[in-house]
C-alpha cells in the first residue's frame, strides 16, 4: 500500500514539462500564470460556499453544495498540478487526481438531477413579494384580532387566564383574576395551574378533564378555598398550544344549593319519622313480650333444677321436685322458649334491617363520588319508607341481580329514588284507593349499553298533559298549600342531569299511572344524546352533548 503511495509520487521516469516539448519562455510563463490563477479561484470558491453554509444552518441542499465545493476543489487541484509539472512531473498523481474529479463530477451531476425538480418549484421574486405582502395584511389583522381579544379578556367580569397545554404554566391572567385570586400579576406568571387547586384535589386534578369536572375548588393567595365553575377553549398562543380559562365563582350558589338539599332530606325524613317508629315499635312489643316469658320460664325452669338436685342427694325430696316440675308445666316450655327465641331474633333482625336502611339513607356521604350499588339503595329506599306505602300500594322490586355498580353521590341518589318513591305513593293516594284495593308500584333495574336505567312505575292518578312541561321546574307544585314545597322533582333533576351526568324522563297516561326512568352512566362520564334517546320515552329531558372542559 505504502509502496503504491510512493509511486504516485515517483516522477524519475518521466521529463519536466519544460523539456517535453517546444515551450517558449513567453508561452510557458503564461500557461503557468494562468493554472495558478485558475487554482486561487478555484479554492476561493469552495472556502465561500463553505462559509454560507457553516453561518446559514437552515440553507437548502446542503449536500449539494458541500458536492460541488468539493468538485470545485479538486478541478483546482489539477490546475495547480498542471503549473507544478513544468518542473515535477508527477504524471501519477494527476492521473489519480482526475479520476477523484471525475467521481466527484458525476456525484455532482446525480445531485443536480435530484434537486432539479424542488429548484423549479422554489418561487420567483414576484411571488414572494405577494407572499410577504399576504402576510403583512395577515399580522395586521391578527393584531387587531388580537387587541380585540384583549380588551375582552380584560373586560370580563370573571376572572380569566391562559395557560400551557403542556407546562400548565400560566401565560396571561386578566386584572380580575389577579384581585379575585390575591395574587399579583408576577406570582401568576411563575404558577402553574396546579397551584392554585386545593391541595386535596390536587393528587386526581387532570389538565384535560370531562365535562363532570367542570366544578373544581380553588385556593386564594390568603389559603381560602373558593368552588368554581370552569369553562375552557384550547387555542394557540405565542405559538404554542394553550388553553384559555373562565372561572366562575360559585360558592355561595353551592352553598344555598346544598342547604337546600339538606333541607329536602331532612324534611323528607321528617315526614318517615313516625312510619320507621311504628315499624320497629312492633317488633319491639312482641320482642319485650317474649323476653318477659323466657324470664318467667328461666325463673321456674331454675327452680325445678334446684329441686331436682336437692333430690339426687336425697331421694326424700323427689316429690316435692315432680310436683315443682307439674306446676311448671315442662313440656309447654319444651315447645314455647325455641319459638320464643326465634321471633325475638326475627323481630330484632327486623329492627336491625330498619336501623341499617335508615342509616343507609340519611348518612350526609361526600362529595367524591364512589360506586353505588343501585339495587341496594333501592331496597333500603322501600325498607325505610315502608309505611308510607303499606297501605296504600303493593311494591313490586324488579331488580337485575347482574346490575354493575355506577359512579355517583349515594346520599344525592338515595334522595332521588326516595322522591320517585314517594312521587309514586301520592299519585297512588290522589286516586283514593280503599285497602282491599291497592295500588302498585313497580321499581326495576337493567342495564342498557353504557348506562343503568332504574323505571319507578304507579297505578297513580298520572299527569295532565298542561302541566307536564313544568314538572321539574323549582316550586312548582299541584299539592295544597302545606303539602309540598315542589322541590322533590326539582331536586331529583338536578342531581341525576347535573351531578351525575345522566337524564330523567317519564311516560304517562291520565287515570293509569306514570313511569320516571331515570339512566345514569357506569362509569360516572356525562351520557351522549343518542344513547339516552333508546330508551323511547314520550317526554324526555336529555342530557346535553358531552365536550372536554380543562381546569
Amino acid at each position: 500500500m505504502l509502496q503504491d503511495i510512493a509511486r504516485l509520487f515517483d516522477s524519475s521516469d518521466f521529463t519536466s514539462r519544460w523539456h517535453s516539448g517546444g515551450w517558449t519562455t513567453e508561452h510557458a510563463w503564461l500557461y503557468i500564470l494562468s493554472d495558478l490563477s485558475i487554482w486561487c479561484a478555484y479554492i476561493a470558491i469552495p472556502m465561500v460556499i463553505g462559509y454560507c453554509v457553516l453561518r446559514r444552518k437552515d440553507v437548502p441542499f446542503r449536500v449539494g453544495f458541500v458536492l460541488f465545493g468539493t468538485f470545485v476543489l479538486a478541478s483546482g487541484t489539477t490546475h495547480l498540478l498542471d503549473a507544478v509539472m513544468f518542473w515535477w512531473p508527477a504524471y501519477r498523481l494527476a492521473a489519480f487526481l482526475k479520476l477523484f474529479t471525475a467521481v466527484v463530477s458525476w456525484c455532482v451531476v446525480f445531485a443536480l438531477l435530484r434537486m432539479t425538480p424542488r429548484v423549479l418549484t422554489l418561487r420567483n421574486p414576484a411571488e414572494l413579494e405577494r407572499e410577504i405582502a399576504e402576510r403583512k395584511r395577515a399580522e395586521a389583522a391578527l393584531r387587531v384580532s388580537e387587541e380585540r381579544y384583549r380588551q375582552l379578556f380584560e373586560a370580563n367580569p370573571h376572572p380569566m387566564w391562559v395557560y400551557d397545554a403542556e407546562s400548565f404554566r400560566f401565560l396571561a391572567v386578566n386584572d380580575v383574576a389577579v384581585w379575585h385570586y390575591g395574587y399579583s400579576r408576577e406570582q401568576f406568571l411563575v404558577m402553574t395551574v396546579k397551584d392554585i387547586v386545593a391541595l386535596e384535589e390536587v393528587g386526581h386534578w387532570r389538565p384535560n378533564p370531562g365535562e363532570s369536572d367542570r366544578l373544581s375548588r380553588h385556593r386564594l393567595a390568603s389559603g381560602e378555598v373558593l368552588q368554581v365553575e370552569v369553562a375552557a377553549h384550547p387555542i394557540e398562543f405565542g405559538g404554542r398550544a394553550a388553553w384559555l380559562v373562565l372561572a366562575l365563582d360559585v360558592t355561595e350558589q353551592k352553598l344555598l344549593e346544598e342547604q337546600l338539599k339538606q333541607a329536602q332530606k331532612l324534611e323528607s325524613i321528617g315526614q318517615l319519622a313516625a312510619g320507621i317508629a311504628h315499624e320497629i315499635n312492633t317488633p319491639i312489643q312482641y320482642i319485650g313480650d317474649n323476653t318477659n316469658f323466657l324470664g318467667t320460664a328461666f325463673q321456674d325452669l331454675s327452680q325445678v333444677l334446684a329441686l331436682y338436685q336437692i333430690a339426687a342427694k336425697n331421694p326424700a325430696g323427689a316429690a316435692d321436685a315432680e310436683k315443682a316440675a307439674e306446676g311448671a308445666d315442662l313440656a309447654y316450655l319444651v315447645n314455647e322458649v325455641p319459638r320464643a327465641i326465634d321471633q325475638t331474633l326475627e323481630g330484632v333482625r327486623h329492627v336491625a334491617r330498619i336501623v341499617k336502611a335508615m342509616k343507609e339513607f340519611a348518612h350526609p356521604g361526600t362529595d367524591e363520588k364512589t360506586a353505588v350499588d343501585l339495587n341496594r339503595a333501592i331496597q333500603n329506599v322501600v325498607t325505610v319508607a315502608r309505611n308510607e306505602w303499606k297501605y296504600l300500594a303493593e311494591v313490586v322490586m324488579d331488580l337485575a341481580p347482574d346490575l354493575p355498580t355506577v359512579l355517583g353521590l349515594p346520599g344525592e341518589l338515595n334522595q332521588v329514588f326516595l322522591n320517585l318513591l314517594m312521587n309514586a305513593v301520592h299519585a297512588i293516594q290522589a286516586v283514593g284507593n280503599a285497602h282491599d284495593n291497592k295500588g302498585s308500584i313497580t321499581l326495576s333495574t337493567r342495564r342498557i349499553g353504557s348506562a343503568v336505567e332504574v323505571r319507578v312505575t304507579d297505578s297513580g292518578c298520572g299527569i295532565p298533559e298542561s302541566i307536564r312541561r313544568r314538572i321539574f321546574d323549582p316550586f312548582f307544585t299541584t299539592k295544597p298549600v302545606g303539602q309540598g314545597t315542589g322541590q322533590g322533582l326539582a331536586i331529583t333533576h338536578a342531581v341525576v342531569v347535573t351531578r351525575h351526568g345522566g337524564g330523567i324522563t317519564f311516560e304517562s297516561q291520565v287515570g293509569r299511572g306514570t313511569t320516571f326512568i331515570v339512566r345514569l352512566p357506569i362509569n360516572g362520564l356525562r351520557l351522549n344524546h343518542s344513547v339516552y334517546i333508546a330508551s323511547g320515552a314520550t317526554q324526555r329531558v336529555a342530557p346535553p352533548a358531552p365536550r372536554e372542559q380543562p381546569v
